[in-house]
C-alpha cells in the first residue's frame, strides 16, 4: 500500500548527537549575539527594559537557528529535530537559572517556554532539513 512501510524500510531515527549538536549550535548564537548586543550597549544608551526585549528576541532567533543547523545536519525529520533542540535549549536555560537564582520561574512559566522552544526549533528543523547538507 501506498504510504506505509515495507518490512525493510525504517523509519528515520532521531539522531542525538545533531540535538546536541544543535543546542550546542544554539547557544554558541546566543553567546555571539549577547557580546555584540553588550558592545552595543556600551556605545549607546540602551534602557534596561529595551536590553530585556532584545535578549528574548536573541533567544528565540538562537533557538530557530539551533534548530535549522542541528536538522541540516541530521539530513531527515527536520520537525522532530528541531523540537528537541528547542525543547532541549529552553531546559538547559531554566536549568541554569535555577542553579543561579533557585524558585525563579513556575511550572506553567517553564512548560510554556518549553513549548514555545519547540514551536521555534521546529519551524528552524523544517527549514534545515531542506536545506541541502553534503557533509
Amino acid at each position: 500500500m501506498k504510504g506505509q512501510l515495507s518490512a525493510r524500510e525504517a523509519p528515520p531515527r532521531l539522531s542525538a548527537a545533531s540535538v546536541i549538536r544543535g543546542i550546542v549550535a544554539g547557544y554558541v548564537v546566543s553567546i555571539l549575539a549577547a557580546g555584540l548586543l553588550g558592545l552595543l550597549m556600551f556605545q549607546l544608551t540602551i534602557p534596561d527594559p529595551t536590553v530585556t526585549y532584545l535578549m528574548s528576541i536573541v533567544a528565540y532567533l538562537s533557538m530557530l537557528a539551533g534548530g535549522v543547523y542541528g536538522a541540516r545536519h541530521a539530513g531527515n525529520s527536520g520537525w522532530a529535530h528541531g523540537a528537541f533542540i528547542g525543547a532541549g535549549y529552553v531546559a538547559v536555560g531554566l536549568l541554569l537559572g535555577n542553579i543561579i537564582s533557585p524558585a525563579a520561574h513556575t511550572v506553567p512559566s517553564a512548560l510554556a517556554r518549553v513549548g514555545l522552544g519547540s514551536l521555534l526549533g521546529a519551524i528552524g528543523g523544517t527549514i534545515g532539513v531542506n536545506l541541502n547538507y553534503r557533509g
